[in-house]
């Protein structure tokens, strides 16, 4: 069961016992927040909390002894489903192409109106999860509706997001909202520590990279190739600023897309390749590179202004990060910080990739912009 020994901070598991104490659990639930914090284990915890027919014990707690707790942690309760996005293949030329988006896909929904309605098999309460609602297209949505509006008494629908504003608000309006804050950073780096045997600076290291997301900590811990490719664009960034003007960019845009490249299709230092979907992936990704650079950006500028290390993302260079910064004042840093956050995200949305790297690294080591 991925839940057991997950890390959440604990006002969202407060408010799911609550309800189920009250004996007032709801037929839907919109549990959001960023990707990494926990979302689909919560529901998982939620719904195993529910099932539970021993005696439980703490927020969310289960006995592990019931029949459906056993099944629970084997992964075989049939009255809990979960269906998540999938990037869609099609064939082109003879090729299987695979979607650079993923989404639920329409069979799923039509499977889960058909089967709600249904009763438990053996549990108490049969839960379907939407994991990552916000990435289903309005129609597929709008099909959620009449569920959403008029659920059997022994099912629970459980949706997940990352915010409210991404969805209809006809759907949030018929929803129990769960929003699910990070847990602190030492907090996540004690967990890390005790419960993965990670040293307590690189713990400390990891927590700050995955912006207290407990589950994109996780994943970087375990993910070989993530750490390698951190490693080596934190390298050809800071050669870029220290050197500075148009052809340290032209030369550090080349390296950090062949980077991003290498890390997918063969993986570095011996690594398997990264996989799109994992941690690796993402930052090897065209929006992810860019990413870095504007959380790069973002660290000199920090340094420069006089804050606190524990303000910084890359804590384990603050020595380099410092006499990087001393290039540019505070104020010129964070403004070309935030035009590279910009540029990540319209990336993200299919705008040009090298034509926005080459901005991004120009506002790395440029002069003047």
């Amino acid at each position: 069961m991925k839940s057991e020994r997950f890390l959440f901070e604990g006002k969202a598991p407060d408010l799911l016992e609550a309800d189920i104490a009250r004996g007032e659990v709801s037929h839907s639930y919109l549990i959001w927040g960023p990707r990494g914090i926990g979302k689909s284990e919560l529901a998982e915890r939620f719904a195993t909390a529910v099932n539970c027919t021993g005696e439980r014990k703490g927020p969310l707690g289960y006995c592990g002894t019931c029949p459906s707790c056993y099944k629970m942690m084997d992964n075989v309760l049939v009255d809990y489903n979960v269906k998540r996005p999938t990037r869609a293949l099609r064939r082109e030329r003879g090729t299987e192409i695979r979607s650079s988006k993923s989404s639920i896909k329409i069979e799923d929904v039509r499977e889960m109106i058909e089967d709600i309605y249904l009763k438990p098999n053996e549990a108490k309460r049969k839960f379907w999860v939407l994991e990552d609602v916000h990435t289903m297209e309005e129609r597929m949505l709008n099909s959620l509706l009449k569920v959403l509006e008029e659920p059997p008494g022994d099912s629970v629908v459980v949706l997940t997001a990352d915010s409210p504003d991404d969805l209809l608000p006809t759907v949030v309006s018929r929803c129990r909202q769960v929003k699910m804050l990070r847990p602190g950073q030492g907090e996540l780096a004690g967990w890390l520590s005790s419960e993965r045997g990670i040293d307590t600076k690189k713990a400390a290291l990891i927590a700050k990279a995955a912006d207290h997301l407990p589950g994109r900590a996780l994943v970087m811990a375990d993910d070989p190739c993530y750490w390698p490719l951190r490693e080596a664009m934190l390298n050809t960034l800071l050669d870029a600023v220290l050197e500075g003007g148009l052809f340290a960019a032209q030369r550090g845009a080349d390296k950090m897309q062949l980077l991003g490249t290498t890390a997918l299709e063969e993986g570095l230092n011996g690594s398997e390749p990264a996989d799109p979907d994992g941690e690796a992936g993402r930052l090897a990704s065209g929006g992810g590179i860019i990413e870095y650079i504007a959380a790069f950006l973002k660290d000199l500028a920090y340094l420069r202004a006089g804050m606190p290390i524990d303000a910084v993302t890359n804590v384990d260079r603050v020595a380099d990060l410092s006499e990087a910064s001393s290039r540019m004042g505070a104020d010129e840093w964070l403004r070309r910080a935030t035009r590279a956050f910009d540029l990540s995200t319209a990336v993200t949305a299919n705008a040009n990739f090298r034509l926005a790297l080459d901005e991004a690294m120009f506002l790395a080591s440029g002069d003047s912009i």
